[in-house]
């Protein structure tokens, strides 16, 4: 009786665990910044107010996928630039950008689902294994 809840118990934190590390990663949410005169410090906490759920975001920066207060935002027919000290690295369109953001975002919903069914599937005991020959 006590193996009966063994699976389970492991399968459902490690799927929301998973599922949590794909929104993180995947839609890429803004950190909390503490700002004190001209000294701003990223913190650990998450920024849910700056965070664009609209596939593909509603509000772009270049290079910012969710602006803050400080950042200066973009709109159609502009062009991002991404350069260094020694020349141009990228260059791309507002819509370029947009349709970047708007993929990634879809994989990473496909990515979660994913990992949801395999986790209802494993916690069940409905594992996708192959009948016996006889």
């Amino acid at each position: 009786m006590k193996r009966r809840w063994t699976r389970p118990t492991i399968a459902i934190p490690c799927g929301l665990l998973l599922s949590a590390l794909a929104l993180y990663f995947g839609w890429q949410l803004p950190h909390r910044e503490l700002c004190s005169g001209d000294v701003c410090e990223t913190t650990l906490a998450i920024d849910w107010h700056r965070v664009d759920w609209g596939i593909p975001p509603e509000r772009y920066a270049c290079g910012v996928p969710h602006p803050g207060p400080g950042n200066v935002l973009i709109g159609p027919g502009a062009i991002c630039v991404v350069a260094d000290g020694f020349g141009e690295l990228e260059r791309n369109t507002y819509e370029e950008l947009r349709t970047r953001a708007a993929v990634r975002r879809i994989v990473t919903l496909a990515v979660i689902g994913l990992i949801l069914v395999v986790t209802a599937a494993t916690a069940t005991g409905r594992t996708f294994r192959r009948a016996p020959r006889g």
